[in-house]
């Protein structure tokens, strides 16, 4: 793997060690990161090294950051009986769709500020399609995406089962 998400990384690539350092610009911070494709943390950078408690070849660390995602309100057709836009109106959500591609770590998926369901990811997948259920309820139909992880978060997509209400 070539890439991760962290904030002021370090890559190692080498023989086998369990030592790594070079991290002086993060000492005393606690930082993550991937050890051979799997994700290792926490630790604190003290002398500017760290222990993994299994050697690795290949080592990106760093700090940590949240990648959030709001989508917007989602829009659906009205009838001809009730023509023009959801926009604005209650709407009841009782599914999610969500579309991920190379996605790893622990997404988590919240409704208009409510509850989270974290999808947990062993791996990166090529694709997946996470089916929520919402529970009904009323609300925006607004989602909150977001990963901690240092491994990629690629969206490419939501769609809802969701019934337009009142104003």
């Amino acid at each position: 793997m070539g890439v991760f998400f962290l904030d002021s990384g370090l890559v190692y690539e080498g023989t086998a060690a369990t030592v790594i350092s070079g991290l002086d610009h993060l000492e005393g911070e606690t930082v993550y990161g991937l050890a051979d494709g799997l994700e290792v943390g926490p630790f604190t950078v003290a002398s500017g090294t760290i222990t993994l408690t299994t050697a690795a070849t290949k080592v990106m660390i760093g700090l940590r950051y949240m990648t959030t995602i709001e989508t917007l309100e989602p829009e659906i057709g009205l009838t001809d009986l009730e023509p023009g836009t959801s926009l604005g109106l209650e709407k009841e959500l009782n599914k999610a769709f969500v579309y991920l591609v190379e996605t790893g770590g622990v997404v988590s998926i919240q409704k208009d500020g409510g509850s989270s369901y974290d999808i947990p990811f062993s791996e990166i997948l090529n694709t997946v399609t996470e089916e929520i259920s919402l529970g009904g309820g009323t609300g925006s139909g607004k989602l909150t995406i977001q990963s901690q992880s240092a491994l990629p978060l690629f969206l490419t997509g939501v769609s809802y089962d969701v019934t337009a209400g009142s104003p």
